[in-house]
């Protein structure tokens, strides 16, 4: 839906790094096409301030960054898939700013 637009997808693994082999075993599995990167670190209060200072380490834990780096989607558990989607979408440098208030409308 996105690889045609100027748009990047990043997933971040909130796993500790010696849990790397079953991180790349899921993501195989999954068949993740994304740039996907491992926290590097065991200190998770250094990825939580990364993130959001407010987080306490639940997952799965979402954001969405908009082209600006502000945040213009993010929720602990379950993803809106088409809460999240409109989120970008609303987000998408456009020639027609329609488009963009057609994806922040409630309809």
């Amino acid at each position: 839906m996105y690889s045609p637009r100027d748009f990047n997808m990043v997933t971040v693994s909130a796993n500790m790094p010696d849990e790397q082999p079953g991180v790349l075993r899921f993501l195989e599995k999954k068949h993740a096409t994304t740039r996907n990167l491992l926290f590097g670190s065991t200190e998770t209060e250094k990825l939580q301030a990364a993130f959001d200072p407010a987080w306490q380490s639940a997952v799965p834990y979402t954001v969405v960054l908009g082209p600006d780096g502000k945040v213009i989607y993010k929720t602990l558990g379950s993803v809106d898939l088409l809460q999240m989607r409109r989120k970008i979408l609303a987000a998408m440098p456009t020639d027609y700013i329609g488009f963009n208030n057609y994806w922040t409308s409630d309809k």
